[in-house]
């Protein structure tokens, strides 16, 4: 029996060669290295104790910019940047003969090789930060961590919450958030295990000061790992509003069962809402503080109200004198807290480990926060349909796109497509940036 498909008249075999030297993937390198290089990121880079012998081809400072641009670019690893090496354009960037290996990239990170080195990284990540953050608004910090899977044996990591590969290895990062610009104000690579009150406490205090000067910090959101007396009590002396995840312990179930003035705030023909509030002093408390509680359930297909596991429960712990469905509501928009965490890992990857090395490790974290701050400014100048758009589609429309390198009267030009759909969006941002 003989198959037959239709194929159209006019299409016809299409030949291939390599032997194009000024071509690129990666057009959109060109507007990520100008973007780092008007916020100074290049010159801070620069300043970091992290150095190489003076006679090396490449300089620190070149080879971490080339691997955040590779990052910006969407590349996964830094072996994945195998793919940039012979790239005449991004070499002609970084005014190179050509880009470091993939060994020299993995020992670059290497020479972070202790906790105050990887901490010179928080200072460059101010510069987008200031950019980011400002002082129209008070600060909101939202805290969370994250689970980071490891496949191997690297430093630094324990078994322990892990709801995808249980028994498995991880890091456990803290990372904090300010909730207006959504920018990462701190990151801090941790082992697997829950952090404690400590550590907590310290993620606090560096997000706190690493807001802008002239921005005060008027409230903290946080999951149910945080509510502990001692991170309570220090928000409260420093007269920082808070609103916190409770867990729904025996004590708490406990006030529960004793009644509760509830107030409906939603229904409808399928869905009900009340929240109430109380005074509540856990175990590990020094005193009562205000304690919010959410209740909501579904009717049954009948529209009547379910008889088992009648209402689904939720509590926040607060200092703000707020009306419990304000409190309730304001504690919600921490949820895009979950949405920051979820850029990182599908569109920078912190979640691809790169070394053995703790510290090395450590130091790639922050270079993603980096990343991914820059492409916040990035998208700030964008136009409105675009501002939200998330990171790996920013790179699938904007930075990876192909392009040809030429020399005119000794000036060199990137010539893009014609077509490109997305050129609005690259034109909006090169508009914003200085005039070299």
């Amino acid at each position: 029996m003989s198959i037959s498909a239709r194929t159209n008249q006019n299409s016809c075999l299409i030949n291939e060669q390599f032997d194009l030297d000024n071509i690129t993937p990666f057009a959109g390198a060109n507007i990520i290295v100008d973007y780092m290089r008007q916020l100074g990121i290049d010159q801070k880079l620069e300043e970091l104790s992290v150095k190489k012998a003076p006679w090396a081809d490449f300089s620190s400072s070149s080879e971490m910019q080339i691997i955040m641009t590779a990052y910006m670019l969407g590349l996964e690893r830094i072996d994945h940047t195998r793919t940039m090496e012979f790239d005449k354009f991004l070499a002609q960037k970084f005014g190179l003969a050509k880009l470091p290996s993939t060994s020299n990239l993995y020992r670059t990170l290497e020479r972070f090789d202790s906790a105050e080195k990887v901490s010179e990284l928080n200072s460059v990540n101010q510069l987008p930060i200031r950019q980011l953050v400002t002082d129209d608004k008070q600060a909101i910090v939202d805290i969370d961590s994250t689970v980071n899977t490891v496949h191997g044996r690297q430093e630094g990591t324990t078994v322990g919450y892990n709801p995808r590969y249980h028994g498995r290895a991880s890091y456990q990062p803290l990372l904090a958030f300010e909730g207006n610009s959504k920018a990462c104000i701190y990151a801090e690579l941790r082992s697997g295990k829950t952090p404690d009150s400590d550590e907590n406490i310290k993620v606090y205090r560096n997000a706190k000061a690493n807001l802008p000067e002239g921005v005060k910090l008027g409230f903290v959101r946080a999951d149910r790992a945080f509510p502990s007396n001692e991170f309570l009590t220090s928000l409260e002396e420093d007269q920082v509003g808070y609103t916190i995840k409770l867990k729904l312990s025996k004590n708490v179930k406990r006030r529960l069962e004793h009644g509760v003035l509830w107030e409906r705030i939603y229904y409808d023909d399928s869905f009900v809402i009340e929240v109430g509030s109380v005074k509540l002093q856990l175990h590990n408390w020094d005193e009562p503080r205000k304690v919010v509680f959410i209740r909501q359930t579904e009717y049954a297909d009948t529209r009547q109200l379910r008889l088992f596991n009648l209402w689904d429960y939720q509590a926040i712990v607060t200092n703000l004198g707020w009306c419990p469905e304000d409190i309730w509501r304001f504690y919600n928009q921490r949820c895009t807290c979950e949405n920051f965490i979820k850029e990182l890992k599908y569109g920078l990857n912190i979640d691809s480990i790169s070394k053995a090395s703790f510290q090395a490790n450590a130091a790639d974290l922050w270079l993603k926060v980096i990343c991914y701050n820059i492409l916040l400014v990035m998208k700030s100048h964008a136009p409105d349909e675009y501002k939200n758009c998330s990171i790996s589609k920013l790179q699938r429309i904007l930075f990876t796109v192909p392009a040809l390198i030429v020399r005119h009267a000794r000036r060199l030009t990137l010539r893009l497509p014609s077509w490109w759909p997305y050129k609005v969006v690259w034109q909006a941002m090169r508009r914003a940036l200085k005039p070299c």
